[in-house]
């Protein structure tokens, strides 16, 4: 699976939250706004749980939580990106979060450790990191995360994305 397949504008949003259990809130209204299936509170029980067994902090001010449901789509990926930077429990003062990018993956997705490798190599270049906590814009931060992924041009990718 092609990263950028996942990966939709509309769920790219700049976090008014200061925490990062606030962030994961905004996250989920996005993502789950036209899947009434999926319930945000049980999403969120779920992403804490796993936070709570291990952090999912890459470093670099960058949060990867992700969790596995019952959901018939195979993949949902939100990004938030926080300019002032979010607190978080086990980071030091001065590494505040600046980006999360929230995996939801189907309980049937066979590639899902793969899927989460990619995102997590790609979001430990610091180059990129940069990039997209710099962007004046999210359809900026938006264009610049699809190059990253060395896919499609942004263009491109808004016609053949999966909502």
């Amino acid at each position: 699976m092609r990263l950028e397949q996942i990966i939709t504008r509309n769920r790219v949003v700049e976090l008014r939250s200061l925490d990062l259990e606030g962030a994961l809130q905004e996250l989920l209204t996005v993502s789950v706004s036209k899947f009434p299936d999926l319930k945000p509170e049980a999403l969120l029980r779920g992403i804490l749980a796993r936070e709570s067994t291990m952090t999912t902090y890459l470093g670099q001010g960058v949060s990867l939580p992700h969790v596995r449901v019952k959901m018939k789509r195979r993949y949902i990926l939100a990004i938030g990106r926080s300019r002032l930077g979010l607190r978080h429990d086990g980071n030091k003062e001065e590494e505040r979060i600046r980006l999360v990018v929230m995996l939801i993956a189907g309980e049937n997705a066979r590639d899902y450790l793969q899927v989460l490798a990619s995102v997590a190599r790609l979001m430990k270049e610091p180059e990129l990191v940069e990039s997209l906590a710099a962007a004046p814009d999210l359809g900026a931060l938006y264009s610049r995360l699809v190059g990253g992924l060395g896919g499609l041009r942004p263009v491109q990718a808004q016609q053949n994305r999966v909502n």
